[in-house]
């Protein structure tokens, strides 16, 4: 599929609407102390290589089963994408998101960008308490197979069934719901974000687009 793909990519490499990129997974860290399965985790992905497409908050999967991969078939799929909705062209939005945008692009441009630190710090936040929930289970399973060793070898050689056993065992379904529930409020924190308009946002400021944006270091600017 490689060089499909890397055809691709140069096809398009160049298009104002359209990217093509790619992202290396290894059992390395991503970004910011993500794993591959934890992004995995996040789109419920289950094989490499995986082809995902849409809004960075939104994605979906594309040919899950790797049946349509060649040059062909994955540029026959993007050039039949609709152009989406977007601040540049409002005539493709619902009513809902057109006047969100018109919204967006009536606020201050410190406000804007305040409301977009906002929301990443929410996703910041939902990703760094998934992690968290990941690194306590994986410390707690640590040790619950070491101490199921232990009572093994207690009891082949005749001891009692050690209680620490029995509290491990019992731990384990409440472990094995905070990572499951910080995974989903991860996932949950992701949709609001998309549903809130961060990619909107971020393409109103990434692009210039806030129509009553100030110079703050103009000449009548009070700061000193």
């Amino acid at each position: 599929m490689n060089p499909a793909w890397n055809e691709l990519g140069k096809k398009y490499r160049d298009h104002e609407d359209i990217l093509i990129a790619e992202l290396t997974c290894t059992a390395d860290v991503l970004e910011n102390g993500v794993l591959c399965e934890h992004f995995h985790d996040l789109y419920g992905l289950e094989s490499y290589p995986s082809l995902l497409y849409g809004d960075p908050l939104n994605m979906k999967v594309y040919d899950e089963f790797g049946e349509h991969r060649s040059f062909s078939d994955m540029d026959s799929f993007v050039q039949n994408l609709k152009k989406r909705c977007s601040p540049s062209d409002l005539d493709l939005c619902e009513e809902r998101t057109r006047i969100k945008i018109e919204t967006f692009l009536e606020m201050e441009f410190s406000m804007l960008k305040q409301k977009i630190a906002d929301i990443e710090k929410t996703i910041t936040d939902a990703k760094l308490g998934y992690l968290k929930a990941i690194e306590d289970f994986d410390a707690y399973y640590k040790t619950f197979l070491e101490v199921q060793e232990e009572a093994v070898r207690l009891i082949d050689v005749g001891e009692p069934r050690p209680e620490r056993l029995g509290e491990y065992e019992r731990m384990f379904p409440s472990m094995e719901t905070l990572k499951v529930s910080a995974l989903s409020n991860w996932k949950i924190v992701m949709e609001d974000a998309y549903e809130n308009g961060l990619y909107i946002m971020n393409d109103i400021v990434g692009k210039g687009l806030v129509s009553n944006e100030k110079n703050e270091e103009s000449p009548g600017s009070d700061e000193l």
